[in-house]
């Protein structure tokens, strides 16, 4: 594996908030959130980066 994010068409589920870097955390667009302190990836991607993805949206 090269570690490579997958083509959005090959992606299950797509969160709209991943087309956005996090500011939070850092992640790139299209890598899922993580969290700080442990560097687990988190299910949702953060409130911010969300948020964010819907103001560029509109």
């Amino acid at each position: 594996m090269t570690g490579a994010p997958r083509p959005a068409e090959l992606r299950r589920n797509t969160h709209p908030g991943l087309a956005v870097p996090c500011a939070r955390c850092g992640s790139g667009a299209g890598r899922a959130c993580v969290v700080p302190a442990t560097g687990r990836r988190m299910p949702e991607p953060h409130p911010s980066r969300t948020d964010a993805a819907a103001e560029r949206a509109a």
